[in-house]
This record gives structure tokens, sequence and C-alpha cells, in this order.
């Protein structure tokens, strides 16, 4: 399978409505799962595409597992792209994809890093939100870092005894 197969791929769910395209996706998916070289063809034909193309690619990558794919997404110049990724993710605890999430807060807007912490608490990522506010805290600053305090663990949480007390976090309240 090559950048035809990608083609191929495209042609067949162009015409499909957005709940039978994503469900078909998901079975291309599943099928060149099977073959990891047919997989890596297609989804460097999609990377190498226009924003649907990409999005395409990415949405095979997170149907078939591909967490190295989803991963490289977080760079996509498309921030709607970058944010898919991001979701992903978030949703799917992996060291290596904590690892680039928590790189990403380096140079991220303002609304990256809300929408970071919207997600962490969404997903109740207690692991990825403790290293976030500890690792993470002059970039996010007080205020984010503070959003951060009911999905932490109670042992860091009260290590930020400032921002609690400023949030009206308290440890009890949420059984941690």
């Amino acid at each position: 399978m090559s950048h035809s197969a990608a083609a191929d791929l495209l042609a067949v769910l162009d015409p499909l409505d957005y709940p039978t395209r994503a469900r078909r996706l998901a079975t291309e998916a599943a099928r060149l799962s099977a073959d990891p070289a047919a997989l890596d063809a297609v989804l460097d034909a999609f990377a190498a595409g226009g924003a649907y193309e990409r999005e395409l690619g990415l949405k095979t990558a997170m149907a078939a597992h591909r967490s190295d794919r989803v991963i490289a997404a977080l760079h996509d110049p498309l921030h709607r792209i970058r944010a898919l990724a991001l979701y992903a993710c978030v949703a799917r605890p992996d060291a290596e994809a904590d690892a680039a999430i928590l790189a990403t807060v380096d140079d991220a807007s303002p609304h990256w890093r809300r929408t970071l912490i919207r997600l962490v608490g969404t997903a109740k990522r207690t692991d990825l939100a403790d290293r976030l506010a500890e690792s993470s805290r002059d970039r996010l600053g007080d205020t984010d870092t503070a959003k951060l305090l009911p999905v932490c663990s109670a042992k860091v949480a009260e290590r930020l005894p400032t921002l609690a007390r400023r949030s009206g976090w308290h440890a009890h309240a949420y059984g941690s």
C-alpha cells in the first residue's frame, strides 16, 4: 500500500456523511493495523497532504493506537489538529505522550495552557495534573496552576498551600 492507497481511501471517505466516514475510517485503521508498513504509508501520505488529509491521518493514527503519530501531530501548524492531538494524548495515559504534552507548555499560548488544564481536569488525569502543577507552575502561572488543584493528588496540592488557599481547595473535600 502506498500513496495511491491513501488516495483510494480518500476517494472512499469523501462522499460519506461524517458519522459514516468516522466509522469507515476506524474500520480502515483496524484493517491497516494488520500491516504496519501499509499503515505507515497511508499515514505518511496523509501527513504530507493538506489540513483535511492531516486531520484524517491523525484520526487514523488515533484509531490505530499509533501514539507516535498522535504525538507528532502536537506540532502540526494547524491549531485544530494540535488540539485534537492534545485531546488524544491526554485521554490515553502514556509516559511518552505525557512527556510530549509537558514539552508543549514551554512556549504555549495562554489559550493552549487553558485548554490543556481543562482537558486534564475532564479526563481526571491526577498523574498529569501533579506533573503539570509541580514542573510547569512557573510557565502556567499561579491562576492556571490553581485550576489543576481539584485534579491533583492531595500530596501535591498540599505542597502548594498558597494556591490551595487562593483557590479555596481542600484535600478533604475531594477525598484525596
